[in-house]
């Protein structure tokens, strides 16, 4: 049904013709009058103004005539000398100009509304007036089209625009009532802020080229982000204003992501190909639909679009080759899409991968076999990983579709050591894999009416097994962790326009956690084995109201989640809302507040290691009896000033987490050694950015400042980064693309004194001034130490990375080449986010050592170097 005119798009169409009187003439024969009127000689491509009318003039003086001519067309006149005009197009190869302006039916100007001619991949948007213009070529079977987000689309051809014109055209609105209110470029081109939800929404295909990261890694982009960081060098461990990692709901197309990355979490698992859009909240301001997690949400969604005609990609990167395709299978109803990306065969080394390598593996045994450590012999080294994406489009009929999407990603590790000093070999296998399938179904059932169901299955899996024999074959210990997840989940909801400026929103889910584990170790002919066996369910329902008018200086969303966790048999209520007041044109002010809880959790300092330098914290089901279900409140508010290409933002916020749990006992079914307590953090996150034609840049600044509460102990907390300040800077020019960022980042705390042993579960001496050892050796001896002693942080650190690009693209448009080239930390500035104690042997020289004395040594952990990469894909 046909609404009250959403929105009336006014055009002054200058074609050659394109008036709306009813009369017209040929330009031919307008031209051969004003020549016999005023006895010049005018000189024009024929073939090019032939089928083109326009309104005739009044016929009086000729520079009259001529400006005419020249308001009602594209064409502009040369005058060789007084009796002699030369008639050429106003834009070189252009024989049609397009202008207007677009208003909605109360008289505002709609801004940003796409007006195009896609035969010709000619396209432009209104401006903050609404006024526009566009060129093109007239052929008559290619169409001009207006799109506005939240609206149908209208399409009519350029044929009948010159022989009818325009004169108003009405679009209707899309099933969602609600009036899509301000959403604006952020950071970045591809990079938009959508002010109703506060989230920040990532358009792959349009994202700017960011600095050092040309191979398109989707998690390092989204650290372009000012809240957002990856302390430890890792794209996979990214945190959001201050939280753990795991705090942080992570899904690909609703499936949920335990993995943190190849390479042990160094770079993303996604594929950059597959990915259409990346929606991310930084203070953990999602809607009532949305739980499970205390931080943040990143929502990755593979390619929405069903394909018009077959796509296909293949890439080759300093990390990996990939291949792709998306092509229609029955057109406008059936698609498919599949992605498969891989690490090389035979283990080869590119500067890249050495880079990561030296990151990766520093401090264990792999890595001093790479540094030729005379003690270690690598015998045996294989590490493979690759992922898989696939998915299925159906089009039922234009109301109703349906998508079946599937993930799989797997990192391999297989690798032998001998230990010169003791004769041992010792061989070790790592597997991580994570996997999953979800059904997404989707209805509109009338204008006001529309409902979504979607059923999800994850499986997570890490695997360690190892073994450590003599010079003879002899067996000295077996180790072997096995750890598996099971996530399924079911969502369902409706949607109901109350009326054109509000909805209201219902829905159920089902959240279904299994974990399994098994530790086994034989050492000295024990054998000791503690499984592990794990499961909850999370019954949730939500409600949402969502108000936003365009006329009204406020939008506004409120809603209340209701879990019930059966392990528990509890109730946990999280109201939400999110409120935006725009101020004027230019400035807005925006709030949100929530409560959350999160029922699986990655326990602070619980660490399964199987070589010296990679740990995988430990997954854990809340149960209140050993692991408490971790709980957050967090309030944010700041501005937004826009105008034109220029944006300011500034968001402060506070966020108090509740019961965290922190143990190293691997017994997992007893309280031994678990501990309990909170953090709260508080900060500032802020952005400037401003475009000039081609050239864009931005500044941005965090502050965050956290402090931790266990027992009597109280310090910063891990994550705790006080200032982070960045600057980068853009540039597209033709096919060519360059970007330049700096960064600084103050140091993380040092994990010294009580810090790192408490949090490894370790208990306090009275008063919280230092570690007791408990069952461990009472003595502790430091050799002469290998890494400085640092206070309360680390040292400072900042860098430089650089990118370039650059675009092959034919005239026919029938395939393109894509190079670039990244330089990540040109001057290897390393930071340094950790220090580890390792045991090593007692001294050569000297008196014997006490009894139980335990030798270590401690030693920094730093992010990674320099590391250049190169990419090339191929698109057809």
């Amino acid at each position: 049904m046909r609404k009250s005119l959403p929105v009336i798009a006014f055009l002054s169409l200058i074609s050659l013709v394109a008036t709306s009187q009813n009369t017209r003439e040929s330009l031919v024969s307008i031209f051969n009058e004003i020549s016999n009127r005023h006895k010049v000689t005018l000189s024009y491509d024929a073939g090019l103004v032939q089928a083109i009318k326009i309104a005739p003039p009044s016929y009086s003086t000729l520079e009259q005539d001529l400006n005419y001519v020249q308001e009602n067309s594209a064409f502009q006149f040369v005058f060789s000398d007084e009796k002699n005009i030369l008639i050429k197009p106003r834009l070189s190869g252009k024989n049609l100009l397009i202008r207007g302006k677009l208003t909605d039916s109360y008289g505002n100007a709609l801004v940003g509304v796409t007006i195009a001619i896609p035969e010709q991949k000619a396209a432009t948007f209104s401006s903050t007036n609404g006024e526009f213009e566009l060129f093109g070529t007239l052929n008559d079977s290619d169409s001009l089209q207006i799109s506005l987000m939240g609206f149908d689309s209208y399409s009519t051809s350029l044929n009948d625009i010159n022989e009818n014109g325009i004169s108003k055209i009405v679009i209707d609105e899309k099933a969602s009532q609600i009036e899509q209110v301000y959403v604006t470029s952020y950071n970045a081109s591809g990079f938009n802020y959508n002010y109703k939800e506060q989230s920040i929404e990532v358009s792959v295909d349009e994202a700017a080229l960011l600095p050092g990261v040309t191979e398109n890694d989707i998690l390092a982009s989204i650290e372009a982000l000012p809240g957002i960081n990856s302390p430890t060098d890792k794209a996979g461990q990214l945190t959001i204003r201050g939280s753990d990692p795991d705090k942080t709901l992570l899904t690909f197309d609703n499936i949920p992501i335990y993995h943190g990355g190849h390479y042990f979490g160094t770079f993303s698992p996604f594929n950059a190909q597959v990915v259409d859009k990346i929606q991310i909240q930084r203070s953990g301001c999602f809607g009532a639909e949305e739980g499970g997690r205390l931080g943040g949400l990143i929502k990755i969604k593979s390619r929405q679009q069903l394909p018009d005609s077959a796509r296909y990609n293949a890439g080759f990167s300093s990390s990996y080759y990939s291949v792709n395709l998306h092509a229609p299978l029955i057109k406008n109803k059936l698609g498919v899409m599949f992605g498969f990306r891989s690490s090389y065969p035979f283990n080869w080394i590119t500067p890249k991968i050495a880079a990561i390598h030296d990151f990766v593996y520093q401090e264990s045994e792999i890595g001093g076999a790479f540094h030729d450590n005379p003690d270690v012999d690598l015998q045996r080294y294989f590490y493979r990983f690759n992922d898989m994406n696939a998915k299925v489009q159906y089009v039922i009929n234009e109301n109703h579709t349906l998508d079946l999407s599937f993930l799989n990603i797997i990192n391999n590790l297989d690798f032998g050591t001998f230990f010169n000093p003791t004769s041992n070999y010792q061989n070790d296998t790592v597997k991580l894999t994570n996997g999953g399938i979800n059904l997404n179904y989707s209805s509109k059932w009338n204008s006001k009416l529309s409902s979504k169901i979607s059923l999800t299955a994850s499986r997570y899996e890490e695997i360690f097994a190892g073994t450590d024999a003599n010079q003879q074959g002899v067996l000295q210990s077996r180790s072997y962790y096995n750890k598996e997840i099971n996530d399924i989940r079911f969502n369902s909801s409706v949607c109901y326009g109350l009326n054109k400026h509000s909805d209201l929103s219902l829905g159920y889910q089902l959240n279904q956690h299994i974990i399994r584990g098994l530790v086994r170790r034989i050492d000295n002919g024990n054998d000791i084995v503690r499984p592990q066996d794990e499961e909850g369910g999370i019954h949730t329902l939500f409600t949402q109201y969502q108000y936003a008018n365009i006329r009204l200086p406020f939008t506004l969303s409120a809603g209340i989640r209701t879990n019930y966790y059966d392990v528990t048999n509890k109730f946990y209520i999280e109201p939400r809302l999110i409120f935006n007041y725009f101020i004027n044109d230019h400035v807005t002010f925006k709030a949100n507040l929530g409560t959350y809880h999160q029922f699986i959790n990655q326990l602070a300092g619980t660490y399964t290691s199987s070589i010296g330098g990679i740990a995988n914290l430990n997954w854990r089901l809340s149960n209140d009896a050993v692991v408490k279900v971790a709980k957050s409140r967090q309030v944010s508010a700041g501005l937004i000033y826009e105008k034109g290409d220029f944006l300011i933002e500034t968001e402060g916020y506070f966020r108090e987490m509740n019961d965290i749990t922190a143990t190293n006992f691997i017994d997992f079914n007893s309280p031994i050694l678990t501990i309990y307590g909170e953090y709260t953090n508080y900060g500032v996150d802020a952005l400037i950015k401003r475009k000039w034609n081609n050239l864009e840049g931005w500044v941005s600044y965090s502050f965050n400042d956290s402090e931790a509460r266990f027992d009597t102990a109280v310090f910063t907390y891990i994550w705790g980064q006080k200032h982070i300040l960045s600057a980068v800077l853009g540039y597209n020019h033709k096919n060519w693309k360059f970007s330049a960022g700096w960064s600084y980042k103050s140091g993380l705390a040092v994990e010294e004194e009580y810090r790192s042993p408490f949090l490894a579960g370790r208990q306090l001496q009275p008063g919280g001034t230092g570690p007791s050892m408990g069952n461990n050796p009472s003595n502790i001896i430091y050799t002469p130490l290998s890494a400085e002693s640092y206070g309360e942080y680390f040292p400072s650190n900042h860098q430089l990375d650089l990118s370039i690009a650059y675009q092959v693209q034919p005239k026919n448009n029938k395939y393109k080449i894509d190079i670039g080239l990244g330089l990540q930390n040109v001057y290897n500035n390393r930071i340094i986010f950790a220090q580890i104690e390792r045991r090593t042997k007692p001294p050569m020289m000297g008196p014997p050592p006490p009894p139980n004395t335990a030798f270590m040594v401690r030693v920094n952990k730093y992010g990674i170097g320099f590391a250049p990469s190169a990419m090339i894909n191929f698109t057809w």
